[in-house]
C-alpha cells in the first residue's frame, strides 16, 4: 500500500514538472519578442549624436562662435546673413556721402558691403583681434581698402560721432547701455538699423520683418535733434514795418519737453498760454501749428542747429509762398535736458558765441501785440 502512495505521488509530481516546462518556454519567448525596457537607453547615444550633430550644423549653418558664451563681458560672434546686410542698407538709404559704422563689426562683412553696394565709406569697430585681421584681409580682397577701415577697440571707448548711420547686430544687454551714447554723440538725423533685437525704450521710427530665411526683425531709428527747454521766439509780421523801415516782430516763449523723438510743449506771449498742436520731430526738422491771439492758425517749421531754429511760418498748412513768415528762436541757457529719461540732466554751460542771444541784444519791436 505504502509503495502504491508513493509511486503515484512521484508519477503527479513529474507531470506537474512537465506541465509547467512548456508554459516557462512560451513566456521566455513573448519576453524576447517584445520591445526590452533597456532598448531606449541602448539608443540614447545615438540620440545624442544626433542632436550633437544637429547643433552643429545649426552652429554651421549661423556661423555662431559660441566660444564667448551670454555671461561673457561682449557678445558672441554671430554675423548677419550677406542678404539681410544688403536688406539693412536698402533700410537706411544708404548712399555714396554716407559714413556707415558697425559696431562690433565682426568679420567686417557691413562696412565692406555699404561700400561695394552703395560706394559709402565703412567704419567697423571690433574687439577680438582676430576678427579685426581676418576683416582688413578681406577688405583687400573686395578692392574697397580705400573706402573702409576696421579699429580694434571697445565701441563703448571710440568717438563714432561722424557716423550717417549705424548698422548693428547686437544683443539687447548691449543695445541699452549703448543708447545714451547714441543719443548724446550722434548727428541729428542720423539713421540707426538693428537687427533681431530693439533698443530697449527707444521707440523705433520703422520696423520691418528680414525677407531673408534666418527670419527676424529689422528695426530703425533717426536720431532726433534735441529741442527740450525754454526757447525765446520772434516771428516776423508780414505787411507790418516800423517807422524806420524794419519789419515788426512777435515775440512769444517756447516751452518743450522731449522724450527721445516725441515732443509736447506750449508757447506764451504776454500772460497768455497757447496751445502748440501737430508737433512732430523729425531729425533736426521741428514742426508744430500755433494760433496767435486773434489771428488765423500758422503752421511753423524750423530747422534745429543747437541752440538755434530757423524756419518759416504759413498761414495754412499746405504752406504756400506767399503767406511764408520768417521765424527763429534762441533756447535760454541751462533749460536743455536729456533725451534719455534715464540720464541725469545736462550740465549748464556758458554760451559758445560769448553772448548773448539776438533777442536779449535786440529785442524785437512791437513785442506785445500781434
Amino acid at each position: 500500500m505504502t509503495r502504491t502512495v508513493l509511486s503515484a505521488f512521484i508519477l503527479c509530481a513529474s507531470l506537474v514538472a512537465l506541465s509547467c516546462q512548456p508554459l516557462t518556454r512560451s513566456s521566455t519567448r513573448e519576453d524576447t519578442a517584445r520591445p526590452q525596457p533597456q532598448a531606449p537607453r541602448a539608443e540614447e547615444p545615438a540620440s545624442a549624436g544626433d542632436s550633437q550633430d544637429s547643433g552643429r550644423k545649426s552652429e554651421g549653418k549661423f556661423e555662431f562662435d559660441m566660444t564667448l558664451g551670454t555671461s561673457q563681458a561682449i557678445d558672441p560672434f554671430g554675423p548677419t546673413p550677406h542678404e539681410v546686410v544688403a536688406e539693412m542698407i536698402a533700410l537706411a538709404e544708404v548712399r555714396k556721402d554716407d559714413v556707415v559704422y558697425d559696431l562690433g563689426s565682426g568679420d567686417g562683412r557691413i562696412p565692406i558691403a555699404a561700400a561695394k553696394q552703395a560706394g559709402a565709406r565703412g567704419v567697423g569697430i571690433e574687439l577680438r583681434p582676430e576678427l579685426v585681421e581676418q576683416s582688413r584681409k578681406t577688405v583687400a580682397e573686395a578692392g574697397v581698402a580705400d573706402r573702409v577701415r576696421f579699429i580694434h577697440n571697445d565701441f563703448f571707448k571710440c568717438d563714432f560721432s561722424d557716423a550717417t548711420a549705424i548698422l548693428v547686430y547686437l544683443y539687447p544687454r548691449t543695445l541699452l547701455p549703448l543708447r545714451p551714447k547714441l543719443l548724446a554723440e550722434l548727428k541729428p538725423g542720423t539713421r540707426i538699423v538693428a537687427y533681431r533685437y530693439g533698443i530697449e525704450g527707444w521707440p523705433r521710427d520703422k520696423e520691418q520683418p528680414v525677407k531673408h530665411t534666418s527670419g527676424g526683425t529689422l528695426y530703425m531709428w533717426v536720431v532726433p535733434a534735441n529741442v527740450s527747454g525754454t526757447w525765446r521766439a520772434s516771428l516776423v509780421r508780414e505787411g507790418r514795418r516800423t517807422w524806420w523801415g524794419g519789419r515788426q516782430a512777435t515775440s512769444f516763449t517756447l516751452h518743450l519737453q522731449q522724450t527721445y523723438q516725441q515732443v509736447r510743449g506750449k508757447a506764451r506771449i504776454g500772460s497768455q498760454e497757447l496751445p502748440l498742436d501737430d508737433i512732430k520731430l523729425k531729425a533736426d526738422t521741428l514742426s508744430f501749428s500755433l494760433k496767435l491771439p486773434g489771428g488765423e492758425p500758422l503752421a511753423l517749421v524750423g530747422k534745429v542747429k543747437g541752440d538755434r531754429v530757423q524756419g518759416v511760418a504759413t498761414a495754412s498748412p499746405s504752406g504756400a509762398a506767399s503767406a511764408e513768415r520768417a521765424w527763429q528762436a534762441v533756447r535760454v541757457r541751462g533749460t536743455k535736458a536729456s533725451l534719455d529719461p534715464g540720464l541725469p540732466p545736462i550740465p549748464v554751460t556758458e554760451p559758445t558765441d560769448g553772448g548773448r542771444p539776438p533777442f536779449e541784444q535786440q529785442p524785437p519791436p512791437d513785442s506785445s501785440s500781434n
